[in-house]
């Protein structure tokens, strides 16, 4: 078990650059690495922005605003949140 100093500190490198997309196909369990993000009309991943971590928790409370779109998204249908590693959308654990 680590203290909570450790995982404030963990915490706090390891929750930086991470964003909501928006995916045209419904993600499986079985998929790692979704597919069919949205692309075009104004879109663009939003930042997630996360307080200094306390209490072993890291918390965001502010709120996560898209672009406007400049054309149709309605073919989006699945919010997806994902770290970014080289402009890749990867889950950290290969679950969501």
């Amino acid at each position: 078990m680590i203290s909570e100093s450790e995982a404030n500190a963990l915490l706090n490198t390891s929750l930086n650059n991470v964003f909501v997309t928006l995916l045209k196909v419904v993600p499986r369990w079985e998929d790692i690495v979704p597919a069919g993000e949205v692309i075009g009309s104004n879109y663009a991943r939003p930042a997630i922005t996360f307080g200094v971590a306390t209490d072993g928790e890291r918390i965001n409370n502010a709120s996560v605003t898209f672009n406007t779109a400049t054309a149709d998204w309605s073919n989006a249908t699945s919010p997806f949140i994902a770290l970014a590693i080289m402009n890749t959308a990867v889950p950290n654990t290969g679950r969501w």
